[in-house]
Parts: C-alpha cells; sequence; structure tokens
C-alpha cells in the first residue's frame, strides 16, 4: 500500500506561519535561541506528515532562514555583551 502525501491543508498553514516569522525576525532580530527552538518545532511537525516535492524546498529554505537568523542572533548578542563590558571597564578605569 503506497502512502501518499498530506493534503496542503496541513503545510501551507505551517509554512506561512514559519515564513511570517523569519520576516518579523529578520526586522526585530530574537534572542538567542529562539530561531533555534522555531526550527526546531518546525522540523519536528513537518516530520509527522509525507510531503510533496515542493514543499520539501520550502521547508529547506525555512530552516536555512532560521539557520541565518539564528547566527545574526549570536552575533548581536556577543557585539551587545562585548561593547557592555567595554563600557564597563572604560567606566572602571575613569574612577
Amino acid at each position: 500500500m503506497e502512502v501518499k502525501p498530506a493534503n496542503d491543508w496541513f503545510h501551507i498553514p505551517l509554512q506561512v506561519t514559519a515564513g511570517l516569522f523569519c520576516v518579523y525576525w529578520y526586522f526585530h532580530l530574537p534572542s538567542p535561541n529562539k530561531a533555534v527552538l522555531a526550527m526546531a518545532t518546525m522540523v519536528a511537525l513537518m516530520m509527522l506528515m509525507d510531503m510533496k516535492p515542493l514543499h520539501k524546498g520550502i521547508y529547506f529554505f525555512l530552516v536555512i532562514a532560521f539557520f541565518v537568523l539564528e547566527n545574526h542572533a549570536i552575533d548581536k548578542e556577543r557585539a551587545d555583551a562585548a561593547a557592555s563590558l567595554s563600557r564597563l571597564l572604560k567606566k572602571s578605569e575613569m574612577l
């Protein structure tokens, strides 16, 4: 018995939701690990159903988008921490 891919009703809302998170977080960068959490949730849900090649391609690009967002969030957090430490060191040198 051949397993048919799931109807689009399952994948399209999940993909649209993930895409909206990517767009929002592109302009409002999340704190580190939030993009990884969203990506892991999306991957866990998408694994529940079989899918068409089109949906596989869309999920691939969404995973890459979450990966890029997470890298930017980590870089921003590290830069903010370094700037904060630099300000503290300059303030302590002035005392």
